[in-house]
């Protein structure tokens, strides 16, 4: 018998937030992955993530501030 974990508040969150990215709701989409890192700030894909969100806002310098948070060995 396998036992099946929850998701994470961060994983469910940012599931949360891809749904609405994809329908072009960045504030939206943003909101949700800014929950999600305070559950998870060592998660690069949720600042890259929110990076394109603040980017699909042209809130460059905020894309630009996540982005360069992202470990180096992380692609965005």
């Amino acid at each position: 018998m396998s036992e099946t974990t929850s998701p994470s508040p961060s994983e469910l969150l940012k599931a949360e937030g891809n749904a609405l990215f994809v329908n072009n709701d960045f504030t939206g989409a943003y909101q949700k992955y800014t929950e999600a890192i305070k559950h998870d700030s060592n998660n690069a894909v949720l600042y890259c993530n929110r990076a394109a969100c603040a980017f699909g806002l042209g809130r460059y310098m905020d894309a630009s501030t996540d982005a360069t948070k992202v470990h180096t060995n992380h692609a965005c």
